[in-house]
């Protein structure tokens, strides 16, 4: 089954009552980067996987951090 860009998506869930995030994916690579890393397949159809990994396992990056380093890097 083919599916539009809209429907390429992928949904990162976590609580403070949780050790674990659930990752809810469409994405091809986002997949087979959790397969790579030995996260938990949880749930698995036609279009979708479902992973359970540890919650210390998801960051977020500062994009101003990277552009400032990026510029740095080129002069």
């Amino acid at each position: 089954m083919t599916l539009t860009n809209e429907e390429r998506e992928t949904v990162i869930n976590f609580n403070s009552a949780q050790s674990y995030a659930e990752v809810y994916t469409r994405q091809r690579s986002v997949k087979s980067k959790c397969i790579k890393a030995g996260y938990k397949v949880v749930k698995e159809d036609d279009v979708s996987t479902t992973f359970h990994c540890p919650v210390r396992c998801i960051s977020f990056r500062n994009a101003k951090k990277r552009i400032k380093k990026a510029k740095e890097e080129e002069e």
